[in-house]
């Protein structure tokens, strides 16, 4: 079973303050325009490796019909596809939507769902791999999920 991680984020909307929840699960399919993607992990070599998919753009369905497939499947599926990238063991990957969540005005946020390291062998153009001690994290920006920060800072305490 993959562990889904559900990342909260607090957006202004003119005078009202929303704390968004995007939960992605087995039971609700993903439907999703994802217009930045991020995923990290250890790679064989035990170094920890970044992947940017960049300005790739892709829909990621939540399934077709016949086949059942869970929001964690088909991420695995979208990065492999807009990438070239296959993720192997686990740990994380960040994209962001821009389908209007459920309930809200808001337009966009960040989800988080603890998938795969990315194998760097497998990887096709429009992937860039970085080292934890290669990346800057303000190349990541301020909008970047957290949890991609806290591995990197994580990962550079234990290896400093």
């Amino acid at each position: 079973m993959v562990e889904l991680v559900v990342e909260r984020k607090t957006r202004e909307s003119g005078k009202a303050s929303f704390e968004i929840e995007t939960v992605v699960s087995d039971e609700m399919p993903l439907e999703t325009r994802v217009v930045e993607a991020f995923a990290f992990g250890f790679d064989r070599d035990a170094r920890l490796v970044l992947v940017n998919a960049g300005a790739e753009t892709w829909t990621l369905p939540g399934g077709a019909k016949g086949k059942r497939e869970t929001g964690a499947e088909t991420a695995l599926r979208g990065v492999r596809e807009g990438t070239g990238a296959e993720l192997v063991s686990p740990l994380a990957f960040a994209f962001r939507r821009t389908k209007p969540i459920r309930g809200t005005n808001v337009e966009e946020s960040y989800a988080v769902l603890y998938l795969g390291a990315v194998d760097p062998a497998k990887v096709g153009p429009g992937a860039a791999f970085f080292t934890a001690d290669e990346i800057d994290p303000s190349w990541l920006g301020e909008e970047t999920p957290d949890v991609l920060h806290a591995a990197l800072h994580t990962w550079r305490a234990l290896t400093d």
